[in-house]
Order: structure tokens, then sequence, then C-alpha cells
């Protein structure tokens, strides 16, 4: 039996919908505690990810102008708040 690996909710999570998408995903696979509890988590990881990408990646397909674009500085912004609510 192949493993699938479970969906990152980082995204969904964080809006409205988020209940409803449990509610309606847990009637076909668990979202255990400890799944819930690394949404915060993989959610700081996906920023730093991004934060790359528009600081490295995205100027060399744009240019170096793409950086003023605030984009990294909304990522920085979002990576301290969540620094203040997980530490």
């Amino acid at each position: 039996m192949p493993i699938i690996a479970p969906p990152t909710f980082t995204g969904v999570a964080s809006t409205p919908y988020w209940h409803a998408l449990k509610a309606g995903y847990s009637t076909h696979r668990p979202i255990t505690a400890e799944d819930e509890a690394a949404i915060p988590y993989l959610g700081v990881a996906g920023r730093i990810s991004n934060l790359r990408f528009h600081l490295v990646d995205k100027p060399l397909i744009r240019g170096t102008e793409s950086r003023t674009e605030g984009w990294a500085d909304r990522e920085l912004t979002a990576l301290r708040q969540a620094a203040d609510e997980l530490l």
C-alpha cells in the first residue's frame, strides 16, 4: 500500500473556510491533533521558501527592481508575527 502524504493545510487554515474544509476532509481521513498543531510551523517553512523566491529567484527572472514590490516585506512581517505567536 503506498504511503500518501497528508496535504498541507497552511493556506486554508487561516481562512474562515477552515472549519468547513476540516469537517469535510475528516469524513474521509482523520486530522490528528498533532497534524493540526504542525500547521503554523509548516506555514513558517512556506514563508521562508516564499521569501527566498522573492529575494533570490524572482530577481533573476524579473530583475532586482522586483525586490521593491513589497512581497518580501510582507513575508518578513508575517514571519515576525508568527514568531510572536509561536515562541
